[in-house]
Parts: structure tokens; C-alpha cells; sequence
């Protein structure tokens, strides 16, 4: 009896301390500034203290109108599109960053009733002129009755002339707009900025806003002449901004005012601004009407990517053929901020998917993001399937895996071809090598280049299965072991055939000379000779390739340290002998060309 009444106490006690670890607490409140009306905020409270510096907490804020966002402790907002009842929901979250498991989880919700303030007022910029001319309007939503609408102009003038109004500027330089809208019972005020600069004889700005869901890509199209170099800085009109030409901004649902303002400077002389136009567009972001296939994609917070650039494809299978075919993708560019970026596919059928994430601007090979299946899957095969029943949106996020390579003496390296018949198959570039330890977790990966070549370095000794990913194929791991006396591995190599679907490993023609690892493929060849070698140390290599006669076709010598490559190319067909020579080690390979 003490033993049940000891173990029952244990379980409160356990239970209560995950409740305590997991507890999430929040208030919220409509806090509408500047133009952003229906803007809330919530305020964070939870306790992000954990048990383990292994223990990740992340909070998940879904706002009740179909967007989500990673937020926090303290303060965050969130603005939305129409007035309404909306009930937001906080999710908290505790992750171990070794074991890659849930810890706990816990959430709270609150609703909040949105209309547009009395006199919530938005302020647009519908024109500015190169020669100090500005057109403004207002506008009240809510259409609140007897209403006031004050100019401030930032020169020293005011003026009350209703909900539009014009003025002119009599120099140049960056001045405040400020307008108060008021009927007697309430008041609301609204500023913006207008830069008014000298005229440049004709030169206008002509840019372009195209949306895509909750995306707008912009694109400044300014003509410049050669006197001048320009400059654009586009203001998104939800209170941040891009100096660039080209940008691509992610909104939540709303009506914004994006400006592009293009600037002109002298090249000649002073490098002294000479004029500036702008562009006004009108972006009116909708709520989504559901049929979305939606989540963040979560990267280490060990990253140092700055702004991770990341393509996300919608995938699905044909289980007839066995092809995994790409139905839509999308790049998208995050920041390092909460290390999570949002990817959106829109009004997609009913039917089963997968979706998969890859880093573009991170390292190709050793530590760094591998390319993702949904939810934390490297192989597609082991991919979990996303059934979207259509009309419904659905949330799905991706927690992109990393290799965790420390450092170690081995190399190994290989390649991966194409095609089943000898003296025709090619290098396959882009796929995605992923070296595992004995426990199946990713130990490094590699990127194959153009030729089809990877190579993994700095690999610790002991065991590894080496298996190159690809969509719809089934894959026959290559196993190898680096050990101190045995710490180069070349010719871990593997060819794909598309009629059977499998890559499966085979074995290159790898002859050795001294420390010295060659590489030499195909053979039978169909165009081209491929030689590749590894060399630990800083040595002459020598390369002659010869025809059935004697006579030397090429003759290359290299020193280097590290991989190197030659390749052979406009051969006749024939019988042809490569030389090797390294350290006073010379051997020689006959290579037949078809």
C-alpha cells in the first residue's frame, strides 16, 4: 500500500511539474497604429525556463484568420484584414536539440471582437511630383459621422480641407505628413514621410507589384542614364522597408500603400542627389479562403545565415510509375530572427503530398541544413504523407535536419551516374549524398557538382552507410569504414537507372599509386575520360594519356593538396592507355572509348 500511495504521489508531482514547464499565459488588445487599423497585440507571459540547456522552448501564435507566426516572450502584433471575432491561440512548445523529440506541449487561447476604431483614419500618398507637388487622402473605415481631417505639412503650414488635400513645397528635403482626424468625441493621428527633390529632366520612376497569395514580388524597372547611378528604396506600408531594386515582401491580410521611391545621382562630379521620383501601389492582401498547404520551416539555431534562402516543393506520387513529380514550388527568403521561415501553396486539389525543403545559400557539403521532407525526413520514402482533403487549409511545418559532422581524418568521395549501359552513363549534378553512422543518424552530406562528383570530408573513424537521395528511387546503401590506417575511400560510387528505379553502388576502375587515390571513369567510355584523385599531401601528379600507338595525346602535370580533377574530351573511338605517376609510383590503365 505505501509502495501505490509513494508512486501516486510521484505522478502528481511529475505531472505537476510538467504542467508548470508547459503552462502558457498571454493577454491580448486591439492597438491600432498608423494605417494598420485592425492591428492587436498580445503580450507573451510564459516562462521559457527549461531543465536541460538541450531543451528548446518556441512559442506558435495562429491568429485565427489563417496565418501563424513563431513569436517570443513580451510583445507581438498582428494586423488583420476585415473586422471580425478571431480567436487566438498561443502554442508552446519544449524540443531537445540532441534527440530531435518532444519534450512537452501546451496552449491557451483568448477571442478578441475587431472593429475599425471611430476614428481610425489611414493616410495614402497618391502622388508626389518632382517639382514639390503632393496629393494625400484620408480615409475612415468605420464612417464615423461629422468628421475633421487636419494637414500638417512638416514645412510650417497647416490646413483642414477634408479628406483629400494637395500641397506644394518650395524646396527640397524630407518632410513629415501628419493628419488628425477627429469629430469632437474621438481623435486619431497618422503620419507618413514625402521626399521632395529636384526634377531630372524627364526621368520617372516605372516599377511593378505582383501578388501571389501573401507574397508581392516588386521590381524597381527605372530607366538610368549613364551620368547617373540610381537608387531605389521601396516602403512596404506595414512600417518597414527594402533598399533595393528587387524585392519580394510577405504580408498578412490587409489594404497597403507600397511607394517606391527611386533616386538619381550625379556620376560626373559631387555623386550629389539629383532628383527622385515615386511609384504608389495599391496592395490589397485578402484573407485566404482556405485550400492551403501551409508551415514553417525551422532551421538550427546554430545557423549563421543571416537571410536563408529556401525552395519548398509540393510533391506527389505515381503509384502506377513510381515517380515523384513536382505539382508546384516555391523560393522564399526568411530571416535569422526565431529561425523560422513561413511557405505558402495555395488553392491546391485534394490529394496526397509531400513536402520537401531545401537550403539554397548554405554550405553544399559537412555541417549545414540537408534537404527536408516533411516533418524532419531525409528520405522520401520515409516522408510523412500529407492527405489535404481540399476547401481546408492545413498547417505543416518542416524541421529542416543538419549534419552533425565533428572532426575526424577520413575522406571519401565517388560519384553518381546515370544510365544502366556501360560507356554511356553521365554524371548526375545536384543530388543530395548523405553519409549516416551505424545509430542511422546524418553525419555529413554532400552536394554532387556538375559532373556528378562528391566528395565527404573530415569524417571521424568508424563505420558509415553512404546513400544518395533522390525522388521515387530506392536506394542500396554503400557501407565503408574509415580506421587510422585506412582513412581515404575513393570510388564509393553509384548508378541510377531510371527503368528499374534504384540507385545501387558500384565500383569505379580506382587504381593507386603511393599515397595517391585515383579515379578513372567510365570505362567503357562513351565521349569523355574522367580522372579525379586525392592527395593528403603536396605532391607532383603526373597524367599522360596515349593511344594504341604510343603517341601521347595529353600530358598534364599538377601540384596540389586536396581533390583534383582532368577530364579528356573529343576522343575517337579506340583503345587508349592513362599514366599515373606520383612519387615515384607509375602505373598504366587501358580505357576503351565506343
Amino acid at each position: 500500500m505505501k509502495k501505490t500511495l509513494y508512486l501516486l504521489a510521484l505522478l502528481v508531482c511529475c505531472t505537476q511539474a510538467f504542467s508548470q514547464t508547459c503552462f502558457v499565459s498571454f493577454s491580448t488588445n486591439a492597438s491600432p497604429s498608423g494605417n494598420q487599423l485592425l492591428r492587436v497585440q498580445i503580450n507573451n507571459t510564459t516562462s521559457v525556463s527549461v531543465g536541460s540547456p538541450s531543451h528548446v522552448v518556441s512559442f506558435l501564435v495562429r491568429w485565427g484568420d489563417a496565418t501563424t507566426n513563431t513569436v517570443s516572450t513580451g510583445t507581438s502584433s498582428h494586423t488583420y484584414g476585415l473586422p471580425s471575432v478571431y480567436t487566438i491561440s498561443l502554442i508552446k512548445t519544449i524540443t531537445d536539440t540532441v534527440t530531435s523529440s518532444l519534450i512537452c506541449i501546451d496552449s491557451s487561447q483568448q477571442t478578441i471582437t475587431l472593429a475599425y476604431p471611430p476614428c481610425g483614419t489611414t493616410l495614402t500618398v497618391n502622388s508626389v511630383t518632382p517639382t514639390g507637388n503632393v496629393s494625400v487622402s484620408a480615409n475612415t473605415p468605420a464612417t464615423t459621422t461629422g468628421m475633421t481631417y487636419t494637414w500638417n505639412w512638416g514645412d510650417g503650414s497647416t490646413n483642414s480641407t477634408g479628406a483629400t488635400a494637395a500641397h506644394t513645397y518650395n524646396s527640397t528635403g524630407l518632410y513629415t505628413v501628419t493628419l488628425t482626424a477627429t469629430n469632437g468625441t474621438c481623435s486619431y493621428t497618422n503620419s507618413t514621410t514625402v521626399n521632395i527633390v529636384s526634377t531630372c529632366g524627364g526621368l520617372t520612376t516605372n516599377s511593378s507589384a505582383t501578388v501571389s497569395g501573401y507574397n508581392v514580388d516588386f521590381t524597381d524597372n527605372s530607366f538610368c542614364p549613364p551620368s547617373k547611378y540610381k537608387v531605389s528604396q521601396w516602403v512596404y506600408g506595414d512600417g518597414s522597408y527594402y533598399d533595393g531594386a528587387h524585392s519580394t515582401r510577405s504580408y498578412t491580410p490587409g489594404t497597403y500603400n507600397a511607394i517606391l521611391y527611386t533616386y538619381w545621382f550625379d556620376t560626373l562630379s559631387t555623386s550629389a542627389l539629383m532628383c527622385q521620383d515615386s511609384n504608389l501601389h495599391v496592395i490589397n492582401i485578402i484573407t485566404s479562403p482556405g485550400n492551403t498547404i501551409s508551415g514553417y520551416l525551422r532551421q538550427d539555431s546554430t545557423s549563421n545565415i543571416t537571410s536563408p534562402q529556401y525552395k519548398v516543393w509540393l510533391i506527389q506520387h505515381d503509384t502506377i510509375t513510381n515517380n515523384l513529380f513536382a505539382v508546384d514550388s516555391v523560393i522564399i527568403t526568411g530571416g535569422s530572427i526565431g529561425y523560422t521561415t513561413f511557405y505558402q501553396f495555395n488553392n491546391k486539389a485534394a490529394g496526397l503530398y509531400r513536402v520537401k525543403a531545401k537550403l539554397l545559400n548554405g554550405p553544399t557539403s559537412g555541417m549545414g541544413a540537408i534537404p527536408t521532407y516533411y516533418p524532419d525526413k531525409l528520405l522520401w520514402s520515409q516522408a510523412t504523407i500529407i492527405n489535404h482533403s481540399g476547401g481546408a487549409s492545413i498547417n505543416k511545418d518542416i524541421r529542416l535536419q543538419y549534419g552533425t559532422v565533428v572532426s575526424g581524418p577520413g575522406f571519401v568521395s565517388g560519384n553518381v551516374l546515370a544510365g544502366a549501359n556501360k560507356g554511356t552513363a553521365s554524371g548526375i549534378p545536384g543530388m543530395t549524398v548523405i553519409a549516416y553512422d551505424t545509430l542511422n543518424k546524418a553525419i555529413a552530406f554532400a552536394t554532387t557538382d556538375a559532373s556528378g562528383y562528391y566528395t565527404l570530408s573530415n569524417l571521424p573513424t568508424g563505420k558509415y552507410h553512404i546513400y544518395p537521395e533522390d525522388a521515387g528511387y530506392t536506394t542500396t546503401k554503400a557501407t565503408i569504414s574509415i580506421t587510422n590506417t585506412n582513412t581515404t575511400i575513393a570510388g564509393t560510387s553509384f548508378i541510377r537507372s531510371f527503368s528499374n528505379k534504384t540507385i545501387n553502388p558500384f565500383m569505379l576502375n580506382i587504381p593507386t599509386a603511393g599515397t595517391q587515390t585515383f579515379e578513372i571513369y567510365p570505362n567503357p567510355a562513351k565521349d569523355r575520360i574522367y580522372v579525379r584523385w586525392y592527395s593528403p599531401n603536396k605532391q607532383n601528379v603526373n597524367v599522360i594519356l596515349s593511344n594504341i600507338t604510343g603517341k601521347v595525346i595529353q600530358h598534364v602535370t599538377r601540384e596540389n593538396i586536396g581533390g583534383n580533377e582532368i577530364i579528356f574530351t573529343q576522343l575517337q573511338p579506340g583503345l587508349y592507355f592513362i599514366t599515373t605517376e606520383s612519387d615515384n609510383n607509375k602505373q598504366t590503365h587501358k580505357v576503351i572509348v565506343q
